[in-house]
């Protein structure tokens, strides 16, 4: 007799292995929502890129204990990743801002290329454009002398401080940060050296600062970087200028900028004199007064101008929608004061830098 008893016991074992694994695995609809959700997403922080989890989370999950496990760590990590940095205008995250929580301070060694303007500046006349990767806009700004500082005998370095809304993106404000070190008559043919070892320390105030970024100066990193390691700073030439210039989104929390506690910022510029070993430091205060570009000093609008026009030079995401018309106006706006200083080449190369973005607009490169 054939063993029916057997065939309906398996029929009834099978049907219950089903079940269970029914009761385990996502229906399609399920799978289809999880990848979607996903996908939808920004995409995450390239340093997951090579890990299993990374791999596992956006790849097809194949069973229901994978969606369980791997749904909360990637929701977790792509909100992570989001928060890093600010959204832009089409709703993606860009990179490039630091997050105040996670970085407070940030170190400026403030050290550039006295002659890249003038090799920028060459190369765009003979219709020469620099590859995006090769401007460096901290040698473009501090190509341009801004700023009436005048240090006392007393200290070799007098700094001031900056802020109002930044001209690309009205939502964010932008700081500059400039430092002169003092005159100082040395031997013929010979350059004195004021003092060494310059570092600006920045710290944030996150209660006013969601987050942050340097403009130009790629070599410096966040003090809380690992990688980063002591630096000597940089020595600075008698009646030298720096101008260092910070893009800063603001925290939710400085609606009234002039509120207690409203302090942008903390900075404190390092230094050794020459025939010391002792660090000796200036300490200075920022509080933004919410104060909009338009009411912004002609060093200030200059300095931004020139930073959008190497923001436009290197195809920068963080241009916004400025064109090369948009920095000329700025750059008009900072002319006044060239005007009234002492004359000198430097001086008299803000009306040439005008002619230079009509040059480059000319070109169509604008």
């Amino acid at each position: 007799r054939f063993p029916y008893y057997l065939v309906s016991g398996l029929a009834a074992a099978c049907f219950a292995v089903h079940d269970v694994l029914q009761q385990d695995a996502p229906t399609e609809p399920e799978r289809r929502t999880f990848e979607l959700n996903l996908a939808s997403e920004a995409a995450p922080a390239p340093a997951l890129a090579d890990t299993a989890e990374a791999a596992a989370i956006f790849s097809v999950v194949a069973t229901a204990e994978e969606a369980r496990t791997l749904r909360p760590a990637a929701a977790a990590s792509l909100r992570a990743e989001a928060a890093a940095s600010p959204v832009g205008r089409a709703g993606r995250v860009e990179s490039g801002f630091l997050r105040t929580a996670d970085s407070p301070r940030s170190l400026v060694v403030p050290r550039f290329d006295a002659a890249g303007y003038a090799r920028l500046r060459a190369g765009l006349e003979s219709g020469v454009r620099p590859a995006a990767d090769t401007v460096q806009i901290e040698d473009l700004i501090n190509h341009f002398a801004t700023g009436d500082l005048s240090p006392t005998e007393e200290a070799p370095l007098a700094a001031d401080l900056e802020v109002a809304g930044a001209p690309w993106n009205p939502a964010h404000r932008l700081v500059r940060i400039g430092l002169r070190a003092r005159e100082v008559t040395g031997p013929a043919g010979t350059e004195s050296i004021v003092v060494r070892g310059v570092r600006l320390r920045v710290d944030f105030n996150s209660v006013r600062v969601a987050s942050y970024r340097l403009i130009g100066y790629e070599t410096g990193r966040p003090e809380s970087d690992p990688e980063s390691g002591p630096d000597e700073g940089a020595d600075l030439r008698a009646g030298e200028r720096v101008t260092a210039l910070y893009e800063i989104v603001p925290a939710a929390a400085s609606a009234e900028p002039a509120a207690p506690g409203a302090e942008l910022l903390a900075l404190r510029v390092e230094y050794r004199l020459p025939d010391e070993g002792t660090e000796r430091g200036l300490d200075l205060a920022l509080v933004d007064g919410g104060v909009g570009f338009a009411a912004a000093s002609a060093d200030f609008k200059f300095a931004a101008a020139v930073a959008g026009f190497g923001l436009l030079l290197q195809d920068s995401p963080f241009k916004g929608s400025t064109s090369y018309d948009d920095v000329v106006v700025w750059a008009e706006a900072g002319l006044a004061e060239a005007t009234v200083r002492a004359p000198g080449p430097v001086n008299s190369d803000r009306p040439d830098f005008i002619r230079l973005i009509r040059l480059v607009r000319g070109g169509g490169n604008g």
